[in-house]
């Protein structure tokens, strides 16, 4: 973010992440309260926070898109999962939502190229269990549950 400020870059476009909220039965929205489960949703909250700050204090236009899953078709985790080396906690069996990569940048460049600023959930109306997820690969290996 440095770098960008003293090379006078207007906008700052962030990779968040859906990890920020804890699973809920209503679903996510532009609404939803930040309440992150893990440490990784803690750091992208903390992140996307301490970017925006800095943004705002050197008038830079900031966005950060927070994304589910983001999936192609030469993902670590599809090698993973393809040589049954993942684990999933519990049966596997909780929703998430899932984006494909160019879906994914997408809606990255249109951040960049529009004048939307703030936070924005980015993830399909269709969320699917990862043992949905991944039936056509192999049978996924059982977690922790």
């Amino acid at each position: 973010m440095r770098a960008a400020i003293r090379s006078g870059v207007k906008s700052f476009i962030f990779g968040g992440s859906l990890m920020v909220y804890r699973d809920t039965p209503e679903g996510i929205n532009q609404d939803t309260p930040a309440t992150p489960a893990s440490g990784y949703g803690q750091a992208k909250l903390e992140a996307e926070q301490r970017l925006n700050e800095t943004a705002a204090a050197a008038g830079m236009r900031f966005v950060s898109l927070r994304l589910p899953h983001v999936y192609g078709a030469h993902s670590l985790l599809f090698d993973q999962v393809r040589h049954g080396r993942i684990f999933f906690p519990g049966k596997a069996d909780n929703p998430f939502a899932h984006l494909h990569i160019a879906d994914t940048a997408s809606a990255l460049i249109h951040a960049a190229d529009s004048d939307m600023e703030g936070v924005w959930v980015i993830a399909d109306d269709q969320p699917c269990t990862w043992n949905e997820f991944f039936k056509p690969f192999k049978p996924i290996t059982r977690g922790f549950g």
